[in-house]
């Protein structure tokens, strides 16, 4: 009685703080679902959130409101009075972790009284062997624990689901159905074998200013063109410096003219190009971008349940991951990265996708005569190498000397855990300072891994 109690409280104050502040709407749906519900008033107002959601729109007040109306629900909840109450039960905003922490140990706790309550039934039953029986509520028990749904697995020889057998050959059937993510770069696909890996963290850097977020631009785009979903979380460029960027990749216009496009005169057809590129990528890219100055690990989980919610998503790119709020710190920073690094390689599980992080070089680099980043070189080094699936590294001569006419940008492989990777694994690529574009150049990489570094 006490647990339905705090159950119906919390569920009224989490629905209510949805309603008064649309903001709380990613946070509480990516923690709990409807069916996390109890009472079935609250279960109808969540599912009216859930659907607006999955429409790709924002609910708010009047939307839900109007939801409800439509399934013949406002009034038989109590109308106006029932939505006045599910305000009034909002204690805090700030509260809205813990409630939703609530609501889903109580939904935890109603999961395993039933399996109990079935296998003290089913134990009456001679027919039934009691260890599947106590198999059943034991899974019931890893479903509700928390280091399930953070994304752990139990193997258990000879254990009809969780036994090795059933668990290789899951693996076995998933190779054969997933889908790679290839570039059809082949230059650089053919020195990343098994691709950009679903599941997998990569990382990206280079020296500010190198060309690290035209690179992973140019990357977008062969992604997105191939019908890839593909998303990007800017912490560093705004949607203006984005837009500019796109447009000078799709167009060829000099990303110097798109910048002065306020002084073009009516009638210019580079407007009519910047037209033409921005449809096209609304009706052919699966594309959703954030830009956010104010970003940590828990938001981007919010984010990544709302997009997924209405599109498949394959590949997300972080630029920059070290400008996280909860990275960014000056206390013992390399083993936040490190933590903070495992949470995304969770997410990358979660959500079934691969993550991109972009990150800087140190400044080290600079005071080196071969100015070409290193491993050692990755700003707080330790977790990137250790947790990046594939670590690759870019370098420009033309960024040192001014005077060089060789615009190659050098993309090193500098890690990966199946395929060559080493300070002489290089994909060049020519650089457009102009368009930004980068385009590979014939022949390949540069050498094998030298196995003496």
């Amino acid at each position: 009685m006490a647990e339905g109690l705090v159950a119906h409280e919390s569920e009224a104050s989490v629905l209510g703080s949805m309603l008064l502040d649309s903001e709380c709407v990613p946070l509480v749906v990516s923690k709990i679902k409807s069916e996390d519900f109890s009472d079935a008033g609250h279960f109808g107002v969540m599912q009216a959130f859930e659907s607006i959601l999955d429409e790709g729109h924002t609910p708010d007040m009047a939307a839900i409101i109007q939801i409800l109306k439509l399934v013949k629900q406002f009034e038989t909840l109590g109308g106006e009075d029932f939505i006045k109450g599910l305000i009034d039960a909002v204690d805090s905003l700030k509260a809205i972790d813990t409630h939703c922490a609530i609501i889903k140990d109580c939904s935890d706790r109603r999961i395993s009284i039933a399996k109990f309550e079935e296998a003290t039934e089913q134990l009456t039953d001679m027919s039934i062997d009691a260890s599947d029986i106590w198999s059943g509520v034991y899974d019931t028990g890893l479903e509700v624990s928390s280091f399930s749904r953070q994304g752990a697995l139990h193997v258990e020889t000879g254990h009809p689901e969780r036994g090795l057998y059933k668990v290789r050959m899951q693996i076995l059937k998933d190779r054969e159905t997933a889908e790679v993510l290839f570039t059809g770069w082949d230059e650089l696909d053919s020195v990343i074998p098994t691709g950009w890996a679903k599941q997998d963290l990569s990382i990206c850097s280079a020296r500010p200013g190198m060309g690290k977020s035209s690179w992973r631009g140019c990357v977008t785009r062969r992604f997105c063109d191939r019908g890839y979903g593909v998303a990007l979380c800017s912490t560093e460029q705004t949607k203006e410096t984005e837009t500019d960027r796109n447009d000078a990749l799709l167009t060829g216009i000099p990303i110097s003219d798109i910048l002065k496009s306020a002084s073009w005169e009516a009638g210019d057809k580079r407007l009519d190009l910047i037209k033409n590129a921005n449809r096209y990528m609304d009706e052919n890219w699966k594309y959703d971008m954030l830009f956010s100055r104010d970003m940590d690990v828990a938001r981007l989980r919010e984010w990544l349940t709302l997009v997924t919610r209405t599109r498949k998503l394959d590949i997300l790119f972080i630029d920059l991951f070290d400008r996280f709020k909860d990275v960014g710190v000056s206390i013992n920073k390399p083993a936040v990265v490190t933590a903070k690094l495992g949470e995304l390689a969770q997410l990358a599980q979660q959500f079934n996708i691969h993550i991109c992080v972009i990150v800087q070089v140190n400044r080290s680099v600079e005071k080196r005569a071969d100015r070409r980043p290193r491993l050692s070189d990755l700003k707080d080094a330790g977790g990137y190498e250790e947790l990046g699936r594939l670590v690759m590294l870019l370098y420009r001569d033309a960024y040192y000397n001014e005077d060089s006419l060789d615009n190659t940008l050098e993309v090193c492989i500098a890690k990966q855990n199946q395929g060559p990777a080493g300070p002489h694994v290089i994909v060049p690529f020519t650089f457009n300072p102009e368009t930004l574009e980068s385009i590979p150049q014939s022949g390949g990489f540069f050498g094998a891994a030298d196995p003496a570094e």
